[in-house]
């Protein structure tokens, strides 16, 4: 059983023995004695009592002083003051200085009386204590729900602006930071249609998916409505496409019904990554304008900030009037300048040009007509335009790339589709371009595309693109030699390329000058 702890403060040595005798009456009691408000200031400090008993009158001070020197020191053990007087004002100032009681000399002696005083003292303590932590309970309860959004327990705007924003939530050293905003497809017509109760429910399903996908350090919101957010500290742009086209198809193939009946739910997704250490207004501003260009473009889809400002380029007037996509081009990526890297500025330029006049040769020996082969030239030069918005360092990397990093890699030719005809290609040289990595066989295809489905734009650009890379320089290997490549193509015949398209190759270079290549 535990002992109750009584320091005694009275600097009458006989006193402190007839008190120390009296509370000793009750077992498992530790009793410790003090003669003076010196003795008492040594110890309180080093050590904790249950309760605490003080003569009024001290030698060299008051009891009311070592009752404000506990208020100081934030020490709760309650205090009963003893005097042989009864006077008045001397109880009104032990309460007024936070006194548990006043207790007269006559009771002090006699034990009963005394242990009354002491277990009322503790009981009240141990109500005050208990309804101080109630208070604290509700407070952080209180202050919970001001941040959490109530449907689905996600951080609110309230948490976004005055907490994350206010105070600034940082990335790690090693890496940028980036901003994932969604929004829930025609969400109105969810509610119109099927009610409210159901569009809880797509919510409450959005958001187990947003927490089953969440990295450590990441934090997911609901600022308003129907759009969510995500705030990734160190992480590069790669990775948070990874986790946002995820996080689209997981929630493509969620299984929603109302009323037994299937409704289909989707995403759109605006990302925004930059290097600095602090999530900022601006960022989040560019997050809300990806996600914009996402519902404008198709709804169901992933779009990055880079995206918006090539389009953004696009729109200005240096820009817009010039007279034909070639250079328009041209004119992009003299505007982007120092911001383009050297294996980012040789895919849009070099290797776009030779490759545009291999495919050209190519449509030549296939026996395309005169606009056929005009959009396969103008599908070569513009095929890698998906590069412009992918980071230098994923492009130019000399080892393996991760995962997420091919993952963008692999985005750059549908990105490269509605780029091109932003800049004026027509749709069918979009088509060359959004297809030209997929497989004549099929495989990988998310559309089951194959074979002569694949428009044949789409299968000479294929083949000029290897060609074209295998003889070229890269950071991760030397050139291959015309020979080489076409064995390599032969390798590839029907799988990855249309036999008919890798046969035109050799007559192709024999019929022009291959060293321009």
């Amino acid at each position: 059983m535990t002992k109750t702890k009584v320091l005694v403060v009275d600097d009458d040595a006989d006193h402190q023995q007839l008190i120390k005798a009296a509370l000793e009456a009750r077992p498992n009691t530790d009793v410790r004695t003090l003669g003076s408000r010196r003795e008492f200031l040594r110890v309180i400090d080093e050590h904790t009592f249950d309760c605490i008993l003080a003569d009024f009158h001290l030698a060299d001070g008051c009891a009311t002083e070592l009752l404000q020197v506990l208020s100081r020191q934030g020490i709760a053990s309650p205090v009963l003051v003893m005097s042989s007087s009864a006077a008045q004002d001397a109880i009104i100032e032990t309460i007024r200085s936070g006194g548990a009681d006043f207790v007269p000399e006559f009771e002090v002696l006699q034990p009963d009386l005394l242990w009354r005083r002491i277990d009322q003292a503790l009981s009240e303590r141990r109500k005050a204590r208990h309804a101080r932590q109630r208070i604290r309970r509700r407070i952080k309860r209180l202050s919970r729900l001001a941040r959490a959004d109530p449907l689905t327990g996600l951080a609110n705007h309230y948490h976004l602006q005055n907490v994350l924003l206010g105070r600034g939530k940082r990335s790690d050293r090693l890496g940028p930071i980036s901003v994932v905003s969604l929004d829930v497809d025609r969400f109105k017509w969810i509610n119109d249609i099927h009610g409210h109760a159901f569009g809880d429910r797509v919510l409450q399903s959005l958001t187990r998916v947003l927490r089953d996908s969440l990295a450590e350090g990441h934090t997911a919101c609901r600022p308003t409505g129907e759009a969510f957010l995500v705030l990734q500290p160190g992480t590069p742009l790669a990775r948070a496409v990874a986790f946002a086209e995820g996080l689209r198809s997981t929630v493509e193939g969620l299984r929603l019904t109302c009323d037994g009946r299937p409704v289909p739910v989707t995403v759109s997704v605006g990302i925004a990554t930059h290097s600095g250490e602090q999530i900022d207004r601006e960022l989040l501003s560019a997050g809300d304008q990806a996600l914009r260009l996402a519902k404008a473009t198709g709804r169901n889809r992933v779009c990055t900030w880079e995206m918006v400002r090539f389009l953004g380029l696009l729109d200005r007037s240096v820009v817009a009037r010039e007279p034909s996509p070639e250079q328009r081009l041209r004119k992009m990526i003299e505007l982007r300048g120092e911001d383009l890297g050297p294996t980012q500025r040789d895919h849009l330029t070099s290797h776009a040009a030779f490759v545009s006049q291999l495919s050209t040769w190519i449509g030549s020996v296939l026996g395309l007509d005169a606009q056929s082969l005009e959009r396969v030239r103008m599908a070569g030069l513009f095929h890698d335009l998906g590069k412009f918005i992918i980071p230098e360092t994923v492009l130019a990397r000399k080892y393996p790339l991760a995962v997420e990093e091919r993952l963008l890699l692999s985005r750059h030719a549908e990105d490269g589709a509605g780029m091109s005809v932003g800049l004026g290609a027509d749709t069918t040289t979009g088509d060359y371009i959004r297809h030209h990595h997929t497989r004549f066989d099929g495989l990988g295809s998310p559309t089951a595309t194959r074979g002569q489905a694949i428009p044949l734009g789409a299968r000479i650009l294929a083949v000029s693109d290897a060609f074209v890379s295998m003889t070229s320089d890269r950071t991760y290997r030397e050139a291959r030699s015309f020979g080489a490549a076409v064995q390599e193509l032969q390798r590839c015949r029907g799988g990855q390329f249309d036999p008919a398209v890798v046969d035109a190759v050799p007559r192709a270079l024999l019929s022009r000058a291959p060293a321009s290549i």
